[in-house]
């Protein structure tokens, strides 16, 4: 009935969905001899409020702190690493009539950056990422809309990246990455 205003239909549907945050975040790159070593730092702050399917809101607040480094070795090549860690929201009804949780997790990653004759560049990186409570489809009823949680999830590779110009007017841009993916720990 299109008399009836959208939000008594999603109520009498089950009920309303809901999700309001706001983040601040601040940042600062410090650099020491001569610029050559540089040190960012820097923290997410993030309060959530959401409420599913007319149940009574979850609220939470989380900082996320991010760090990372790169050095200059000399003008032609750098190395770097990065720490962060990750606060996501996300929505669904748990299969088993439980709170869905946000994602949290982290990041690792350290690499090589080269610059070559002329214009040339390459980027060789290593990287972790480490995500806990990741929603997907209930496996016993996958067309039900009910969810479960994976538990915590893994995916580590290695990323190359070459980038430079063959003439003017036409550039090369390549990549390469492997990515290994998986659960290594099933949420009970």
């Amino acid at each position: 009935d299109r008399e009836t205003p959208l939000a008594e239909r999603a109520q009498a549907a089950g009920g309303l969905m809901d999700q309001q945050y706001t983040s601040i975040y601040v940042q600062d790159e410090l650099a020491f001899l001569e610029n050559k070593l540089r040190l960012t730092v820097a923290l997410r702050y993030t309060d959530l409020q959401q409420s599913a399917w007319g149940g009574s809101p979850d609220k939470a607040e989380h900082v996320t702190p991010r760090v990372g480094f790169s050095a200059s070795v000399n003008n032609q090549l750098s190395v770097y690493g990065l720490y962060d860690q990750a606060f996501v929201p996300q929505t669904g009804i748990m299969a088993d009539g439980g709170k869905v949780q946000p994602i949290t997790g982290n990041n690792m990653e350290i690499g090589v950056k080269k610059d070559w004759f002329g214009g040339w560049n390459t980027t060789l990186s290593v990287y972790r990422i480490l995500k806990n409570n990741e929603l997907t489809a209930d496996p016993t009823n996958p067309n039900s809309g009910l969810s479960i949680e994976l538990g915590q999830k893994r995916a580590q590779g290695v990323e190359f990246d070459l980038r430079g110009t063959i003439l003017p007017g036409l550039n090369l841009i390549t990549n390469y990455a492997y990515t290994d993916s998986r659960v290594v720990e099933v949420a009970e």
